[in-house]
């Protein structure tokens, strides 16, 4: 104490220069300190994260769709039901699909923005060959609904979702 330090180009009394260490002290002084902010980036991190993951279910919200149900066989040929009737000698498109899925097809929805596997195939077998509006979950990527609910198409109200 009571000595002369030279700061920069002037003299300063020793009791002047402790008085301005605080305040060009490094912001981490101690361990606890840096565990404290350590603690709360992690925090922040995990906050941030969990409101993506959040999210990502947000998008994965029911939806409707409005297609129409039959086996996939005849949604992968892309040529209709027509050859099926004449392969199978069966009646309609109902008659057609029934059988495909009993040789080991599923029941799809072909919609315009794409076909989608339905996951109650028991439901599916009700409306085969039918239009139908269907709300669940859709995955776009893998390309199938998890169905929720599933009614004949109403062409005079207007679907609860993308036709």
């Amino acid at each position: 104490m009571g000595e002369d330090r030279i700061v920069g180009s002037s003299t300063v009394h020793a009791d002047a220069t402790e008085a301005l260490v605080p305040a060009v002290r490094p912001k981490f002084q101690t361990g606890e300190n840096i565990m404290t902010t350590t603690r709360r980036f992690v925090i922040s991190l995990i906050g941030m994260f969990a409101m993506l993951f959040a999210a990502s279910f947000a998008t994965r919200a029911q939806s409707g769709y409005t297609g129409f149900v039959t086996a996939s066989q005849v949604a992968s040929t892309g040529t209709g039901i027509g050859i099926w009737q004449k392969k199978l000698n069966c009646h309609d498109e109902t008659d057609c699909a029934q059988r495909l899925v009993a040789a080991g097809g599923k029941y799809v929805l072909v919609t315009s923005k794409g076909v989608f596997q339905l996951s109650d195939q028991k439901k599916a077998a009700l409306y085969a060959g039918h239009s139908v509006t269907v709300n669940g979950v859709f995955d776009t990527q893998k390309k199938s609904v998890q169905v929720a609910d599933m009614q004949l198409y109403n062409s005079t109200t207007t679907s609860a979702g993308v036709q």
